[in-house]
């Protein structure tokens, strides 16, 4: 995976792919919780400025454990909920697929997402995202 650089959190990473294009994976030893969801916040803040941006989660590595607040707040409370476009989830296996499932069907996130299991496929779909909202501000 290539990637402009790193930044580290208590439960994760962040690469920034792109200037606005970032992907998250959260270590599979942590429940993620609200606190844990605003330390990646503060330093995805520090990086965008809360321009909009558009991002890979890599769910796939293992089931991770979301508090219900957690959810809630990471599909529409948090600022970066708000600058999000796009979200592609990086899944493997039937659990990840139907949790993920009932957390775009119950939480509407704000942010167009989609579910993949290749890397590859995700970001190709989420440039494809990023060029197509170009020219339709262009258009406009």
């Amino acid at each position: 995976m290539n990637y402009i650089e790193e930044h580290h959190f208590s439960a994760g990473i962040i690469r920034i792919i792109e200037l606005d294009l970032l992907y998250v994976k959260f270590h599979n030893e942590h429940v993620i919780g609200v606190d844990i969801l605003k330390e990646y916040q503060a330093i995805r803040k520090k990086i965008q400025r809360d321009r909009p941006y558009f991002l890979m989660s890599a769910l796939r590595e293992g089931f991770l454990q979301f508090t219900p607040q957690a959810k809630h707040y990471s599909a529409n409370d948090s600022e970066g909920a708000l600058a999000r476009q796009f979200e592609a989830l990086l899944i493997s296996g039937l659990a990840q697929q139907i949790e993920a499932k009932l957390y775009i069907k119950i939480l509407k996130p704000k942010a167009n997402t989609k579910l993949f299991t290749d890397y590859d496929k995700a970001l190709n779909w989420l440039k494809m995202q990023k060029v197509e909202q170009a020219n339709s501000i262009a258009a406009q």
